[in-house]
């Protein structure tokens, strides 16, 4: 029997030739024409808007669109969308917002920003990383690493005791 080539499978079977693709990637292509006539260059902005801001502002906002002066994409305007008491937090972090949205597009996009309050519709808050909270060391162990000058090395035998005291408890 011959070997088919991939390009040969997909001309044969063309529904198949798409299943390898990440959501990712055909959301981008089915929201990019939406984005473009909000005003936005690419939906990618919309999708990755808490990698860009980080999880404190995007949970708090929703990109609505970029405004640009006719025939320009350098100098935008970002609109933004936020609930009445987080407009504050969001006026305040303007030059943030636009270091990061800029650096993100790797030119100056935007030079300004524009908050409008509105209830935000469909935000999924973002959780954050939780933070552990360090169980009390050993009196066992205390004595042992009181000797121990070098801070990263104690700490190091800190956190290995308290872990192997978890596991025997």
């Amino acid at each position: 029997m011959p070997t088919i080539k991939g390009s040969a499978i997909a001309k044969q079977y063309p529904r198949f030739s798409r299943a390898g693709r990440s959501l990712g990637v055909v959301m981008g292509k089915v929201m990019t024409p939406v984005c473009r006539q909000q005003g936005l260059i690419t939906a990618d902005l919309v999708l990755e808007w808490p990698r860009v801001v980080g999880a404190e502002l995007a949970n708090v906002s929703q990109v609505l669109k970029i405004s640009f002066s006719a025939g320009r994409r350098q100098q935008g305007c970002l609109h933004l969308q936020t609930s009445s008491t987080m407009a504050a937090v969001l006026t305040y972090s303007q030059a943030t917002i636009i270091e990061r949205v800029n650096q993100y597009y790797g030119y100056q996009a935007i030079d300004r920003v524009r908050v409008f309050h509105k209830p935000l519709s469909g935000v999924v808050p973002i959780k954050k990383t939780a933070t552990l909270v360090k169980a009390p060391l050993p009196e066992a162990w205390q004595g042992l690493l009181q000797d121990v000058s070098d801070d990263s090395l104690k700490q190091a035998l800190e956190n290995l005791a308290t872990s192997l005291q978890a596991r025997v408890s």
